[in-house]
């Protein structure tokens, strides 16, 4: 029998296939296309309980009376993502980008941070075996850069604004760690390829010149070089507004310890 974690991700898949969206790039993605599709009265209650909580709640409650599994569940369900936290000198340049575009729904409180893998509803049991697994992750510190600014999709209507990064072989290492030990814990792996960003902001109806004249007038974002010298496991609960990102776990980087043996092979390439 299903888990009540697991059921919400799959209703969570089967909202994400109807609207014919890839898989998302980190917990914000869908909240745009949610807040479109979904206008039922019990889904409003269920956000306004939501921006009303704290940020360290697991997970929104509902009212007496009302069943399991009515309404929105996405207001209800905290999902998991791995990521790299931003300092705060990097953060304030990103929130100087965020505004001027008509219908764009900007990353709030400053929560910008660059996904490394997006977990989505893992509860219980099965959290605690990937915030145990995370621990063996061995990378060095590393230093990187932003640069640039971009859209998801590349072709069509714009539905993400985000800031690139520079590619940097660490970040990489550091990535097909995480894939790694997320997988020996039972996850399956990633469906897309790893597109390193970090977003700043959700677009509805944004028209596209509009978008295109932001791309141009900042195409040359530059961030300070960045040292990345840990990550971190995030929960996310959906609010009226956005997403609550509560820092779980942190994880120093490292490099592995002497004598440590090599990797166990992998199903199949991460790259």
């Amino acid at each position: 029998m299903l888990s009540e974690g697991a059921r919400s991700e799959r209703r969570f898949d089967q909202f994400r296939r109807s609207l014919r969206l890839p898989a998302p790039v980190d917990a914000d993605e869908v909240t745009a296309e949610h807040d479109r599709a979904c206008s039922s009265r019990s889904c409003r209650a269920a956000q306004r309980r939501a921006r009303g909580a704290s940020t360290s709640s697991r997970a929104t409650e509902r009212p007496a009376g009302e069943p399991a599994g009515a309404g929105c569940y996405h207001a209800a369900v905290t999902r998991l993502f791995v990521a790299i936290d931003l300092p705060d000198d990097v953060k304030e340049q990103l929130d100087t980008l965020s505004h001027g575009l008509p219908g764009a729904r900007w990353v709030r409180d400053r929560q910008f941070h660059l996904t490394l893998r997006f977990l989505g509803a893992v509860e219980g049991p099965a959290e605690r075996t990937v915030a145990e697994a995370l621990r063996s992750v061995r990378c060095e510190p590393f230093t990187l850069q932003l640069r640039g600014v971009g859209h998801f999709p590349p072709r069509g209507n714009p539905r993400v604004l985000w800031a690139g990064v520079e590619r940097c072989a660490s970040l990489l290492e550091l990535h097909r760690q995480v894939e790694k030990y997320v997988r020996r814990a039972g996850l399956g792996p990633e469906d897309r390829k790893f597109a390193a960003h970090v977003t700043l902001a959700r677009l509805n109806g944004t028209p596209l010149p509009r978008v295109l004249a932001f791309l141009a007038a900042h195409a040359g974002l530059q961030s300070p070089p960045i040292q990345v010298e840990r990550f971190d496991l995030f929960s996310s609960v959906l609010a009226g507004e956005g997403s609550l990102h509560t820092v779980e776990e942190s994880y120093p980087l490292c490099a592995a310890y002497p004598g440590q043996g090599p990797d166990l092979p992998l199903a199949g390439p991460l790259f």
